[in-house]
């Protein structure tokens, strides 16, 4: 089954009521990371990015202004790997190390 997971830049509110928007690389970073560590983990990841997507924050409740932001968003599809796929990467690797003789 694939999964999905986006990130988008963190907003956060300033003393003086207006807000602070991540740096667009930051945002990208924290996506390499966990998709980093899903393959650690042994699963499939392809990444994925959205440009200009937009972003609404605050209004009714939240005790902050309404906001609109276009910003950038990054996203992981990841799924388990299937026996398959695991047996051939290891026959992928296997092949490319070396041999060695005993007598040699």
């Amino acid at each position: 089954m694939t999964q999905q997971q986006t990130f988008t830049p963190k907003i956060t509110w300033t003393p003086d009521g207006w807000y602070a928007l991540e740096d667009d690389e930051a945002t990208k970073n924290r996506r390499d990371a966990y998709a980093k560590q899903l393959k650690a983990d042994g699963y499939h990841v392809s990444k994925f990015s959205h440009r200009n997507c937009l972003m609404s924050h605050g209004g009714i409740g939240s005790g902050h202004p309404h906001i609109e932001v276009i910003c950038n968003c990054y996203g992981v599809n990841y799924r388990e790997l299937t026996l398959e796929e695991v047996l051939q990467k290891t026959r992928k690797y296997r092949h490319q190390t070396p041999s060695v003789h005993p007598l040699r």
